[in-house]
């Protein structure tokens, strides 16, 4: 078992233009996931929903 106390998990977000395009993407990171119930693993996807204003 991974000790997540000191986990750090990568990603990339791409923007969609609203006409479906494919767009700029952007590197984040989620640390301290230690909260969370389910550990993260390589490889699992995520969902973000991101607001902008």
């Amino acid at each position: 078992m991974i000790s997540n106390d000191e986990c750090e998990v990568f990603g990339r977000i791409q923007k969609i233009t609203d006409d479906g395009i494919p767009g700029e993407c952007f590197t984040f990171s989620i640390t301290g996931v230690k909260n969370k119930r389910v550990i993260l693993l390589p490889n699992d996807s995520v969902t973000f929903s991101v607001a902008i204003g």
